[in-house]
């Protein structure tokens, strides 16, 4: 570890590589450490999105089940080996359950741990498991930091509010169809497939239209437990030729390229990656008011905003933006301005880095 408190190498912790918003997160701002010259690698378990952090050249090294209740002794050694081998200056995971394993194997090496929080925490006693332990948290939202502070009493002085950011000028360079430029809209969802994401809301939600007499093709993208039960709650409601089920890609706008339309219809509050990426590619964007959406999302002008757990009033919405392709689009050139001002990660990546230093020279 470096004795000059310097930032010279930054670990990342995180599960598996699935398409997520955390783990976008993790591939986004470690190949914009290693822009800035500061050593990055990754600690995680395999996945899909491997294929980024393999395209942004950042070192990666691959745990089984890391994150996970069980972690054998063969794979703590490994872990452990590597960690003093690389020696970083600050250990970042982007959630908590990646922490678990760390904290397990990285015995009294002292870097300082930083948690990134996308919203407060929905485990209670994990969370004051690994808080003692943290030297800082960064809140992406307002709404997050509130809750941690009140609810958990996590020192105000040790947490920062950081927006996600997003590599805006790609995203738009690797967008190549226009939104609504084909002969039906196609509106979807891209993320986890969980129950607490309310897929099953957007699939009622796109029954209506479809029994309203409104063309349409919907899609659902990720990976998740709840596919099986989607793909029969579709058949049920009569949507086996409106519904479209994608997975095992590595990044979301490999998807929304395909899309006119992203529904975001989660119960809880979520990172906002596919919305901060939606509205880079110019796609406007219909979510439930779950808080950090509010912090994203300007009703109305670079996107919609409907009422949480409302299958009907999220229809009412997708109908809108169906029949009226102009509005839509004009929605998208917003969102794309609003990110680019306010979302992009260069920013957040020195506010991130100003952060680490921040820790380092209060040691």
């Amino acid at each position: 570890m470096n004795d000059k408190r310097e930032l010279r190498r930054v670990l990342f912790i995180a599960p598996r590589m699935e398409a997520r918003g955390t783990n976008e997160y993790v591939s986004l701002l470690a190949g914009e450490l290693l822009r800035r010259d500061v050593e990055v690698s990754v600690f995680c378990a395999s996945g899909p999105m491997l294929e980024v952090l393999e395209e942004k050249g950042v070192p990666v090294s691959i745990f089984k089940n890391l994150g996970a209740a069980r972690f054998s002794s063969v794979l703590r050694a490994e872990f452990r080996e590597k960690l003093l081998d690389f020696a970083p200056d600050i250990v970042h995971a982007p959630g908590i359950d990646a922490l678990k394993s760390y904290f397990k194997v990285a015995g009294d090496y002292g870097a300082p741990v930083v948690l990134t929080m996308h919203s407060a925490p929905e485990r209670a006693r994990s969370f004051r498991t690994v808080a003692p332990r943290l030297a800082g948290i960064i809140a992406t939202s307002q709404k997050a930091r509130e809750r941690i502070v009140n609810d958990f009493r996590f020192s105000k002085s040790n947490i920062v509010v950081i927006s996600n950011g997003i590599d805006v000028e790609s995203i738009r360079r690797d967008t190549a169809r226009p939104v609504f430029s084909g002969p039906v809209p196609v509106m979807g969802s891209v993320g986890p497939v969980e129950r607490a994401r309310g897929h099953e809301l957007f699939v009622e939600a796109a029954s209506i239209l479809v029994r309203s007499g409104r063309v349409a093709h919907f899609v659902v993208a990720g990976e998740g437990g709840e596919i099986s039960k989607l793909a029969g709650l579709g058949s049920e409601l009569g949507l086996d030729k409106y519904l479209t089920f994608v997975r095992d890609f590595a990044s979301y706008h490999e998807v929304l390229d395909a899309l006119d339309v992203v529904i975001q219809s989660a119960r809880v509050d979520v990172s906002g990656f596919s919305i901060l990426d939606a509205m880079a590619a110019g796609r406007p964007v219909i979510a439930f008011n779950t808080g950090t959406v509010c912090e994203i999302i300007e009703d109305g002008k670079t996107g919609l905003i409907v009422g949480e757990d409302d299958a009907e009033s999220l229809a009412q919405a997708m109908e809108k933006l169906a029949g009226n392709p102009d509005w839509g689009r004009g929605l998208g050139r917003e969102a794309m301005i609003r990110v680019g001002e306010k979302f992009n990660i260069r920013n957040t990546a020195t506010e991130i880095v100003d952060f680490y230093k921040r820790i380092l020279a209060g040691r």
